[in-house]
């Protein structure tokens, strides 16, 4: 089917909906018809056509795609001995840490109506553009051309697979096995970007 007869689909099957999903039908018992933040939804579940395993992957996915567009560099050794102090909570009243950035006007659309999300990652698969943004806003953000280009080719390679296989539909063990195979191409991070101290034997080490 067209992405675009899909997208009138959602949009029709959005415009039938007159209550929010998180609420009590009418009548019968509760259904869950959406569950998780819509960012990190799956297309099928904000078009609100059942949740199968598929869409916890495709969801992973955004998460993933979503970290490395929240996060700029990891927290200095000093920051993080803070954050260890604070058991790694932050009081939402504080400003805003300077490693944390805004997704790109593009990415925020998945923050929006579900028609609107859904569209937006329908186009996020078989678009460029935001593969496009993606590279741009990593490579500005992480700043370090050995760091940003791994990033970058795991983004190519997850999105690959996806593109791969009919409607979608990637197993947990094919997922991961694109991770297995880009940490075996980059075993260690570059210096400075591991600051995470794991104690062992009453010394500090890195995870």
């Amino acid at each position: 089917m067209d992405s675009r007869v899909r997208l009138e689909r959602m949009r029709h099957l959005y415009d039938r909906q007159s209550q929010p999903s998180d609420s009590l039908p009418p009548v019968g018992p509760f259904k869950a018809e959406r569950t998780g933040t819509a960012p990190f939804m799956s297309i099928n579940v904000l078009a609100r056509k059942g949740h199968t395993h598929y869409d916890d992957v495709e969801s992973f996915l955004y998460v993933l795609v979503l970290f490395f567009m929240t996060y700029k560099h990891p927290l200095s050794i000093v920051d993080l001995r803070n954050a260890e102090t604070q058991n790694y909570t932050q009081n939402v009243t504080n400003f805003r840490r300077s490693h944390i950035t805004d997704w790109p006007p593009l990415f925020q659309r998945w923050n929006g109506l579900p028609v609107d999300a859904a569209g937006s990652k329908l186009a996020f698969f078989t678009l460029d553009d935001h593969a496009e943004v993606f590279g741009e806003h990593v490579r500005d953000g992480w700043k370090n051309y050995v760091v940003a280009f791994p990033i970058v080719e795991l983004f190519e390679s997850c999105l690959n697979l996806f593109n791969s296989r009919p409607e979608r539909h990637v197993s947990h063990r094919e997922f991961i096995a694109v991770f297995d195979k880009w940490l075996e191409q980059y075993p260690v991070s570059p210096p400075g970007y591991n600051n995470c101290p794991l104690p062992s034997s009453g010394q500090k080490q890195p995870v």
